[in-house]
């Protein structure tokens, strides 16, 4: 599979030949990833890329909401980091900024500082926790449930 860099908030297909999850029924599934390291949005990109996912990918939570604002289709699912900086919303304050423009929108909370109990005293809805480091068939046995 061919990797590639793109700029924040860019839309990437699936650069391998095997049928996305959804090729019977439409377009794949579309999956927004922001985290503040390039190289773990890269990482997740790449995984979701090989099993057959449109994905969309953010350094930067504003950047998202934005894109999310305006994004047809929405997308089906939000991986996002907990922890994107100091001068940063946290990924539950993206969460609960998703769901006010997507209510349907399913979510994985990543991080490798805090364990997922974080969200339960939280607004937030969060489907699912993803403990980094996380192995790739991790994220998309995560995503292949969420979205079936």
């Amino acid at each position: 599979m061919a990797v590639r860099c793109v700029q924040s908030g860019q839309q990437i297909m699936s650069q391998n030949n095997a049928a996305p999850p959804s090729a019977e029924t439409g377009p794949p599934p579309l999956i927004f990833v922001v985290d503040d390291s390039a190289i773990l949005v890269e990482f997740a990109v790449t995984v979701l890329q090989s099993a057959g996912y449109a994905v969309r990918q953010f350094s930067e939570p504003g950047l998202l909401l934005k894109a999310l604002e305006e994004s047809a289709p929405r997308p089906a699912l939000l991986v996002t980091d907990y922890d994107m900086g100091p001068h940063s919303m946290s990924g539950l304050e993206l969460i609960v900024n998703c769901h006010k423009i997507h209510p349907s929108m399913k979510t994985i909370l990543a991080s490798g500082t805090v364990s997922g109990s974080v969200a339960l005293h939280h607004a937030a809805r969060v489907d699912r926790f993803l403990s980094k480091p996380y192995p790739p068939a991790q994220l998309k046995a995560m995503v292949a449930e969420l979205l079936k």
